[in-house]
């Protein structure tokens, strides 16, 4: 009797879209399109395609593989399923985009604002702080191509295939190779004296602040040019020249970091962070409260794009009478608000807080 060796590939329940990668992703993966079969419902794939005599980077894209499995944080990018064979690693998560293409489209389409960098931004530190403060790991990633972003316009921390342990479990840092990704790393990672003193979040938020950088300036041409802030916003770059100092015991903690943009008159004490984090904090409360208080009406949230629009409608039965709440104590109906102008928000009709 003859036995027919199922092709795993084939069998995979998610497929690639056939076009072209998205992006160009330096490091081991190419980043395609793809749907789930079933459904079509759609998802990205990261594709690495073993190669002989590369066997390094193999390793890299298999710890990158098991990380994607293993991290769970509401910043992050979610894995939903994997494939593993001789041949190649397929990695498959949420729908996103990398950062660069989505805001090089928000652009040209005359759509990006601070409030929504501030909340993105937000995003990435959070998973910074959890990696580093509740797991003990070293992201040594962050750059542009290591952020994607979902549709309905949330930034993902992804890029994971050099991540170690800040407690020297399995040794130190992987070896990149890639001059487009070294040039993100710190100053003293030169020294190989070992005499500078460093914290272990130093390096991470070094590389945050070339993001930083890159976000309102466009690619880094090299180090040096970190000295001067350029477009980035002046309640923002205080707190940015702390990321890019030379001294890498002063740069602060991602938890702290987050909490000296949010002070007042910070780069993220704003009303749509603000507005975000009272939508998270809701999702975490008991499922009677949940039920109370659905998704707010559209006259709560700042226009800003259509993708928060559409993730707003995309969450569960959340928050629907927030607004409400927030204004005089009692629920409406979507009638009563479109009848009634906001006192908290600007009024559809005028645009101005509390217009009549």
């Amino acid at each position: 009797m003859w036995f027919f060796a199922r092709d795993p590939v084939r069998d995979f329940p998610f497929e690639l879209i056939p076009e072209p990668p998205e992006g160009g992703l330096p490091g081991p993966w190419a980043l395609h399109r793809g749907r789930k079969k079933a459904t079509g419902s759609p998802v990205s794939i990261f594709v690495y395609d073993v190669k002989p005599g590369a066997e390094e980077q193999t390793q890299v894209a298999k710890a990158a593989f098991k990380r994607f499995k293993t991290l769970r944080h509401p910043n992050i990018l979610a894995y939903i399923d994997g494939l593993e064979t001789e041949k190649c690693l397929h990695v498959v998560t949420e729908a996103v985009t990398p950062l660069g293409i989505y805001l090089k489209a928000r652009v040209e389409a005359g759509g990006l604002k601070e409030l929504e960098i501030s909340w993105g931004l937000h995003q990435i530190v959070k998973a910074l702080s959890f990696l580093v403060n509740d797991c003990s790991l070293i992201h040594n990633n962050v750059c542009m191509a290591a952020v994607f972003v979902d549709r309905a316009g949330e930034w993902k921390l992804g890029g994971l295939d050099y991540m170690y342990s800040a407690q020297g479990n399995g040794g130190g840092p992987p070896r990149k190779g890639i001059p487009e990704l070294e040039q993100y790393d710190p100053p003293e990672l030169a020294d190989s004296s070992g005499r500078v003193v460093r914290e272990k979040w130093s390096a991470d938020m070094w590389r945050l602040g070339c993001l930083i950088w890159e976000v309102f300036n466009g690619p880094l041409p090299r180090a040096a040019a970190l000295r001067n802030p350029g477009k980035i916003p002046k309640t923002l770059v205080p707190h940015y020249c702390e990321l890019v100092g030379a001294n890498p015991k002063v740069r602060p903690n991602p938890a702290r970091f987050l909490q000296n943009c949010r002070a007042p008159g910070g780069f993220m004490s704003n009303r749509f962070v603000e507005t975000n984090l009272f939508l998270e904090e809701i999702q975490t409360k008991d499922p009677r409260l949940k039920e109370f208080l659905p998704q707010p009406p559209p006259l709560f949230l700042p226009p800003l794009q259509p993708q928060a629009t559409g993730r707003r409608r995309r969450r569960t039965r959340t928050q629907q009478r927030t607004a409400a709440l927030l204004t005089d104590g009692t629920t409406k109906t979507g009638a009563a608000w479109s009848r009634r102008p906001s006192l908290c928000w600007p009024s559809r009709t005028t645009g101005a807080p509390g217009a009549k």
